[in-house]
């Protein structure tokens, strides 16, 4: 399916950014609807943040599905995040493999500089978060309650001089991400990541530009967008959630 690249941007958008008539659109209609509600997540509401793409949606998940990603503020409470990262010291007893997958290992030199710990299963701060995010996400039809199942949840970690990543794909390309057209309710018919930003300064690099991520927010993308991790000059610690499609037999690579 052919789809146009989006142009490439580089501001940065603060976490109380996405809130006002030009920085942002608030979809809350149709099923799902009260993941929007500050009553329901309790924090301020899940927005979805603009962005200068040459395709204009007017939904999030037709947005998706044309531009490949968008950018959300305010997805997780904060409370939750500070027991993430409370959790997440760089004591190597804690870290799982160094995450170095895709990285060019011929720029690596010495000790690794990016790190992964997996967080499937874990309840409490984790478990709060994953349900936010799929609550906003259902509510803006960008996730089918019916279809997607949750194939991995970590933490990324990036130490200070971390290089980036080679480009890649989070999930192996196949029949699902050629569907030209939304599923009957809406969503999104294939396997989506959600890229979280638990400190300041969170990025994602893809072809055509660098992605700012709003701390407390993310961004939720098609799971065969060609991406890298971002070379980090400082500390700087990601939730990433990986969400596959019931039944197509294709998990995350």
């Amino acid at each position: 399916m052919a789809r146009e690249s989006p142009t490439p941007t580089t501001t940065t958008l603060a976490a109380d950014e996405g809130v006002g008539q030009t920085r942002a659109k608030r979809l809350c209609r149709g099923r799902g609807a009260g993941a929007c509600s500050p009553a329901i997540l309790g924090k301020p509401a899940c927005t979805w943040v603009d962005r200068p793409f040459k395709f204009v949606a007017t939904n999030v998940n037709e947005h998706v599905h044309e531009n490949s990603y968008a950018v959300f503020a305010n997805i997780v409470k904060q409370e939750d995040v500070d027991v993430v990262l409370g959790d997440c010291g760089e004591d190597c007893k804690l870290w799982g493999p160094t995450f170095e997958k895709f990285t060019n290992m011929d720029v690596v030199k010495g000790p690794a500089t990016r790190k992964y710990r997996r967080l499937n299963g874990r309840k409490g701060a984790v478990n709060r978060m994953e349900k936010d995010v799929r609550q906003a996400l259902e509510g803006f039809s960008l996730l089918s309650p019916k279809q997607h199942v949750v194939d991995e949840i970590g933490a990324l970690l990036a130490l200070a001089g971390a290089q980036a990543q080679d480009l890649h794909y989070d999930y192996k390309t196949h029949q699902l991400f050629n569907r030209i057209t939304l599923n009957e309710d809406g969503t999104l018919p294939y396997p989506i990541s959600v890229l979280i930003a638990l400190e300041e300064g969170a990025t994602l690099t893809t072809e055509d530009g660098v992605i700012h991520i709003p701390r407390f927010g993310a961004c939720v993308f098609r799971g065969d967008l060609l991406h890298a991790g971002s070379a980090y000059t400082t500390r700087n610690v990601r939730m990433h959630l990986y969400y596959g499609v019931r039944g197509s037999f294709y998990g995350a690579r």
